[in-house]
């Protein structure tokens, strides 16, 4: 598991990131993360959603999941992202603007390199 923090964006996303062979637990023990800052209110605190990676395994469609992102953190506003590097853009600016950090659960996030071509900044490792 890893805590991964961007400081290029003034330490305001924060991603949980949960790996490992298939069927080790990553999902219950992100469940059990979740419940637990639940508890504890940290939610109350971050700007929090969960992404599931899993969809269109074979030539992720990044776009679509970075318009998804968009959408949960900016509380539902839409916006049309046209292909990855106008949707690192535009997540970067909407991090940038939001008065509480992000909190960011990838699921079923296979390769490092997806989350590279999802995210605004940094190599994911």
């Amino acid at each position: 598991m890893t805590l991964l923090s961007l400081p290029e964006l003034g330490n305001k996303v924060h991603a949980l990131i949960l790996d490992g062979e298939p069927r080790v637990g990553k999902n219950i023990v992100g469940q059990l993360v979740a419940a637990k800052l639940e508890r504890e209110k940290a939610f109350d605190e971050y700007d929090c959603c969960k992404i599931d990676m899993s969809r269109g395994e074979k030539g992720i469609q990044v776009r679509k999941l970075q318009m998804d992102l968009y959408a949960k953190l900016s509380r539902g506003e839409v916006r049309k992202i046209c292909d990855p590097k106008e949707g690192r853009s535009e997540l970067e600016k909407l991090f940038r603007r939001q008065e509480k950090p992000s909190l960011i659960f990838f699921d079923d996030s296979h390769k490092p390199n997806d989350l590279n071509r999802l995210l605004p900044v940094g190599d994911l490792k």
